[in-house]
C-alpha cells in the first residue's frame, strides 16, 4: 500500500464550509440548531471526483466509481469523503478517519481467493458509525453480520476507486464500547460464510479521543528548573557556570515554579495543540516525543510517564511569559462574553491557529481547547476539551459532553462553576522567541509590567496615578470603564476540577444522557500566588495596599528591572515611573508595613546586579524611598534617621554572579545613603562606597569607603 496524497481544499468546499458556518454575530435560532460544516449532495460527488483527479483515476473508472458513490447512503458518502480529504476531517472533528489509500491492484495480487474478510477499516470503530470490510469474492449478494445479527451493508466493486472490492457495513448504535465484537460476511444466495473477524468498538474520539491526553489534569508543586531553562534558553536563566541570574531566580521562585501547583490544565491545553500542529519547539522532551520509536500519531495514545509529564509541565509554565501575560491582559480588555465566545467562533476552524479557553471562578481559573461552536436557543455554546475529563474508549454518553456557555441576551458566561471566560489564540499561546518578566528586550510584552503576591499576601487595593483602582470597595474585581485601571488583568492560580457538563442537546451530534462523573471542587493549593498584569504601563504609578497574618512578599517585574518587598505588617508600596529611567520605589508607612527586606535587581543581557537591603531596622512612619539609576551601578536611599540594614550586593563576575555582604549600615536625618560598589567588573574585591547626600540640595555630605564583613 502507500499513502495517499494530501488533497487539496477546493474552493468549492471552502464555499461549503462558509455557507455551513456563518460566523457573523449570531442570532437567536431554533432550538436546537447547529453550526455544523455539511456538504450538499452535489458538493460530495466533486469532492469525491476531486480526490480520483488528484490521483490520476481514468474518467472511465471515474464514472463507474461515481454512479456507486450516488446510491450510497449520505451519511456513508459523508464519511467517505472525510477519509479522503485531511484538511475536511480535521475540520469536523474526525481525524481518526484519515486512511491510506487501498490499492486495488495489490490486492488482486496478494490476497488469496479464498472467501474471507482479510481486514476491516477503520482499525476500531464506533457506534453508529461506519466500517469496510476488505476481502475476496464479494459481491452485491453479501451482507455483515455483526455480533450475528445482519446488519445494513453496501457492496463497493473493484471499480469504486479507495475502497475495493470491500463491504461497507453500519455498526449498531448500541454496541458494547471498549471490547472486541464478532463481525463475519455472508453470501445470501448461496450461504457461504467467512469465518469470524474480531472488531474492537469504541467511543466516538472527537477531537478529545485524538488530540486530547489520554491522563487526567494533575498537580504538582514544582515545575523542575531543567524545563524552565530549556523553554526560555539556557543563557537567559543561567550564566556559562551554571548559576542561576537572580533576576531569573525571582521570576522562578515567585510564580513560574509552583504555576502547576493546582493544576496543569494551561499546560495540557496548549500541548494540545501543539501536539496537533506538530510544533514542537521549546520543547525539552520534543526529540524524544518525535523519534520513531516514541512517537505517535495521536496525542491519546501517549501514556502517562516522565517525558509526558514534564512535557506538560512546560507548557504549563509557558502561560507565564511577557508575551503571553501582555496578550492575554490584552484580550481581557477586549472581551466580554459576547467578544469570548465570538473569538472563540472566529478560530475553531483555523487550520492551526486554534482557540484556548481560559476561565475564572472565585479565585481560581482553568484552561481548555474549544473545539466547536453551536447556536442553542438564546445560549452560544462552545464544545470544549476539558483536560479534567479525559477521554475513555468505553465511556458512553455524549461525544462532546464539555460545554461552555454564553446567554447571548444577557451576555453572561457559565462553565464549570466559572462566571468569566477569555480566548486567547494559538499563536499567542506559542511566542517563537519567549521572553522572562523582568529581563530586558523590545517587542510585544515589553510595555507591560507584572505584579505577584505570594500566597500569604492580601492585596486590598491598586491604585493608579489618576486614582482609578482595581478593586471595589467590596474585594470584587472593578471592571467600570471610568474607574478602574486600563489595560490590567489578574490572573488566580489554574486548577483542577470541576468536571464541565453540558446540557443535553437531541439530536445528530450528541446523543445519551451526559456522563455521569463524580464532581471534583476547584482545588486552590495554599501557597499560590496571585499576579497582576498592567499592559502599556511606561510612565504609570501603582500604590499597592497589603496585608496579611503571615511573612508577605510582594514582586514587581517590569522590563530590565525586579523589585521585590517583604512585611510582616500592612501598609503601603507605592511604584512610580514604571518603565521609565526616573523608577523609584516608596514605602509609605515602613513601621506599620514592618518591612523586612527590600531588593532591587537590574538585568541586562551580560548580567544582572542585585541591591539587598535585609534586616532592616530602625523603623518609622516616615517614607522609605529606593532611587536606582538606569544602568543600576548604584542606589539611593532615604528613610528615616534611625534606619538601618544590611547589604548583599551581587553582580556578574567572571563565570557567575559574585556577592558581597555590607553590615550595619545607617541613614542620617536629612540626608539620603547612596550605595555604589567601587568596580563592579571586580565585584570579589571590590569595596561599598558610601555618600550622605542632602536631601534638599543633593550635596555630598561625607564619603566613605567600606569592606565587606
Amino acid at each position: 500500500m502507500h499513502r495517499m496524497a494530501t488533497l487539496a481544499v477546493l474552493a468549492l468546499m471552502i464555499a461549503g464550509i462558509s455557507l455551513g458556518v456563518g460566523w457573523a454575530a449570531p442570532q437567536p435560532l431554533p432550538t436546537p440548531m447547529m453550526h455544523r460544516l455539511q456538504l450538499t449532495p452535489a458538493m460530495r460527488v466533486n469532492q469525491f471526483e476531486s480526490a480520483m483527479n488528484a490521483n490520476k483515476v481514468t474518467q472511465k473508472d471515474q464514472r463507474a466509481a461515481i454512479a456507486k458513490f450516488k446510491q450510497l447512503p449520505d451519511e456513508l458518502q459523508d464519511q467517505i469523503i472525510t477519509t479522503l480529504q485531511p484538511d475536511y476531517a480535521k475540520l469536523v472533528r474526525a481525524d481518526d478517519l484519515l486512511m491510506t489509500r487501498v490499492d486495488a491492484r495489490w490486492l488482486r495480487d496478494h490476497l488469496e481467493l479464498a472467501f474471507m474478510i482479510s481486514s476491516i477499516w477503520p482499525s476500531q470503530g464506533t457506534p453508529d458509525g461506519w466500517g469496510y470490510a476488505y476481502g475476496m469474492s464479494f459481491n452485491d449478494d453479501c451482507k455483515i453480520f455483526f455480533d450475528g445479527v445482519e446488519v445494513e451493508t453496501y457492496y463497493l466493486s473493484w471499480s469504486f476507486e479507495f475502497f475495493p472490492n470491500s463491504l461497507a457495513f453500519k455498526i449498531p448504535a448500541a454496541a458494547s464500547r471498549g471490547v472486541e465484537h464478532e463481525v463475519y460476511a455472508r453470501n445470501m444466495t448461496n450461504s457461504n460464510q467467512t469465518a469470524i473477524k474480531m472488531y474492537e468498538i469504541v467511543a466516538p474520539r472527537s477531537y478529545r479521543g485524538i488530540w486530547g491526553w489520554k491522563f487526567h489534569n494533575f498537580s504538582d508543586n514544582t515545575i523542575p528548573w531543567h524545563l524552565y531553562s530549556n523553554y526560555f534558553g539556557e543563557s537567559a536563566v543561567e550564566y556559562s557556570n551554571g548559576t542561576h541570574r537572580p533576576a531569573a531566580q525571582a521570576w522562578y521562585d515567585s510564580a513560574y515554579k509552583g504555576a502547576g501547583g493546582g493544576g496543569n490544565c494551561y499546560g495540557m491545553s496548549v500541548s494540545s495543540l501543539r501536539f496537533r500542529n506538530s510544533n514542537f519547539s521549546h520543547m525539552n522532551w520534543g526529540t524524544w516525543l518525535n523519534d520513531p520509536a516514541n512517537h505517535h500519531q495521536w496525542l491519546w495514545d501517549y501514556e502517562w510517564q516522565t517525558e509526558t509529564k514534564e512535557t506538560v509541565q512546560q507548557m504549563q509554565g509557558s502561560w507565564y511569559t511577557q508575551e503571553q501575560l501582555d496578550a492575554y491582559v490584552a484580550a481581557d480588555s477586549a472581551q466580554d462574553a459576547r467578544g469570548c465566545y465570538n473569538r472563540v467562533a472566529s478560530l475553531v476552524t483555523q487550520p492551526q491557529n486554534r482557540p484556548v479557553l481560559v476561565y475564572w471562578g472565585n479565585g481560581w481559573g482553568h484552561a481548555v481547547v474549544p473545539y466547536g461552536v453551536r447556536v442553542n436557543g438564546d445560549a452560544r455554546e462552545m464544545l470544549v476539551y476539558d483536560n479534567n475529563n479525559p477521554y475513555r474508549e468505553n465511556e458512553t454518553g455524549n461525544v462532546d459532553p464539555s460545554i461552555a456557555t454564553v446567554n447571548w441576551g444577557a451576555n453572561t458566561f457559565s462553565c464549570g462553576g466559572g462566571t468569566t471566560g477569555i480566548c486567547v489564540s494559538y499563536n499567542e499561546c506559542t511566542p517563537a522567541n519567549p521572553h522572562l518578566p523582568g529581563s530586558e528586550y523590545g517587542g510585544p510584552g515589553a510595555e507591560t509590567s507584572v505584579i505577584v503576591a505570594s500566597s500569604d499576601t492580601k492585596i486590598n487595593q491598586i491604585t493608579d496615578e489618576a486614582g482609578r483602582t482595581f478593586f471595589n470597595p467590596d474585594g470584587t474585581r472593578n471592571t467600570n470603564p471610568n474607574t478602574s485601571i486600563p489595560n490590567s488583568t489578574v490572573l488566580y492560580p489554574l486548577v483542577q476540577g470541576p468536571v464541565i457538563r453540558g446540557p443535553v442537546l437531541r439530536g445528530p451530534v450528541l446523543r445519551g444522557p451526559v456522563l455521569q462523573r463524580p464532581e471534583i471542587a476547584p482545588r486552590v493549593p495554599t501557597d499560590a500566588p496571585t499576579v497582576f498584569v498592567f499592559a502599556n504601563s511606561s510612565g504609570k504609578d501603582l500604590q499597592i495596599a497589603l496585608s496579611g497574618p503571615a511573612e508577605k512578599q510582594c514582586s514587581l517585574f517590569q522590563r530590565g528591572v525586579v523589585f521585590e518587598a517583604r512585611a510582616n505588617g500592612a501598609g503601603d508600596l507605592k511604584l512610580n515611573d514604571l518603565l521609565s529611567d526616573t523608577f523609584t520605589v516608596e514605602v509609605l508607612n515602613p513601621q506599620a508595613l514592618q518591612v523586612t527586606r527590600l531588593q532591587f535587581i537590574r538585568s541586562t543581557r551580560p548580567g544582572d546586579k542585585m541591591f539587598n537591603l535585609d534586616n532592616l531596622r530602625g523603623l518609622d512612619a516616615q517614607t522609605l524611598r529606593l532611587l536606582p539609576n538606569k544602568p543600576g551601578t548604584r542606589l539611593d536611599v532615604e528613610g528615616g534617621p534611625a534606619l538601618q540594614f544590611d547589604l548583599q550586593i551581587q553582580g556578574p563576575v567572571g563565570q557567575g554572579a559574585n556577592v558581597r555582604n555590607f553590615t550595619n549600615l545607617a541613614l542620617q536625618a536629612g540626608a539620603a545613603l547612596r550605595l555604589q560598589p567601587t568596580d563592579w567588573k571586580s565585584l570579589g574585591q571590590s569595596q561599598l562606597r558610601l555618600q550622605l547626600r542632602n536631601l534638599g540640595t543633593n550635596q555630598v555630605i561625607q564619603t566613605q569607603t567600606l569592606d565587606p564583613q
